[in-house]
C-alpha cells in the first residue's frame, strides 16, 4: 500500500489505530521503516525486527506472522455487532498457537526483554481464545484450559501504555465474563436458533455505557 501509495504522489502519512498489543510494534517499525524508502522488502523488516525482540522464538514468531497475513487474506466470516468477531480465527489455529507460545515462552525463560514481548504477542492469542471460548471448547472438549487460566495470563502481561486508551483490559474482563457463561441456556424466542447465530455480549464497559460487575 505505501509503495502504490508513495507512486501516487503521497509524501505523508499518518496512522489510526494501533493495532494490537501483540503486533502493533512491529506495524509502526514496518510504516517508519518504509517511510524511508518504500521499495524495501517487508518480510526482510520482519525478520530484522523478530530477531532483535524475540531472540531464539524468532523464527517460531515469523511463522505467526505468516498465519496472521494468511487468515487477512481469506475471506472473512464475520458474526458480531461491529464486525470485530472473524470466524476466520478457528479452533484448530488458536490451539495451534496457544501450543506455539508455549515452546516460544520456554525458549525465553531466561531472557528478559525477550519474556516480556513474548507475553505481550501472547496476549492477542488468549484474548481471541477468550472471545471464541465456546467454539473451542465445542470442538475440542478435553481442552484443560480454563477462561479462568487465560484472564489470570492476561492480567499479568505489562501493556505498552498507548493500548490503554483503547480500555483493552475492560475488554478483557468482559471477553472473560461471555466465557464463563458460554454453557448456560439461551432464553426463548432467541432458543430456537442455532448456537451459531447467537453472540453473546456482555453490556458493560468499553463500547457499553452501562456498568454491571456480574
Amino acid at each position: 500500500d505505501m509503495r502504490v501509495m508513495y507512486e501516487y504522489g503521497v509524501r505523508g502519512f499518518g496512522v489510526d489505530g494501533l493495532g494490537t498489543p501483540g503486533m502493533g510494534s512491529l506495524q509502526t517499525y514496518i510504516m517508519l521503516r518504509l517511510a524511508k524508502d518504500p521499495y524495501q522488502n517487508a518480510w526482510q523488516l520482519v525478520r530484522e525486527y523478530t530477531d532483535f525482540v524475540y531472540g531464539p522464538a524468532a523464527e517460531d514468531m515469523r511463522k505467526y506472522i505468516q498465519d496472521l497475513e494468511d487468515v487477512w487474506r481469506e475471506d472473512k466470516k464475520y458474526i458480531g455487532l461491529f464486525g470485530a468477531f472473524i470466524k476466520n480465527y478457528t479452533p484448530e489455529r488458536l490451539l495451534h498457537w496457544q501450543s506455539m507460545f508455549d515452546a516460544n515462552e520456554k525458549k525465553v525463560a531466561g531472557l528478559k526483554r525477550e519474556k516480556k514481548y513474548v507475553s505481550i504477542a501472547r496476549w492477542d492469542v488468549d484474548l481471541l481464545c477468550l472471545k471464541h471460548y465456546g467454539r473451542i471448547q465445542k470442538k475440542f472438549p478435553d481442552w484443560k484450559t480454563t477462561p479462568e487460566d487465560l484472564i489470570a495470563r492476561l492480567r499479568k502481561v505489562p501493556l505498552p501504555k498507548q493500548f490503554y486508551q483503547r480500555k483493552l483490559r475492560e475488554h478483557a474482563e468482559n471477553a472473560y465474563l461471555v466465557a464463563i457463561a458460554v454453557n448456560k441456556p439461551i432464553p426463548a424466542p432467541l432458543d430456537k436458533f442455532s448456537g451459531e447465530q447467537i453472540k453473546q455480549l456482555p453490556q458493560c464497559g468499553r463500547k457499553y455505557a452501562r456498568k454491571d460487575p456480574d
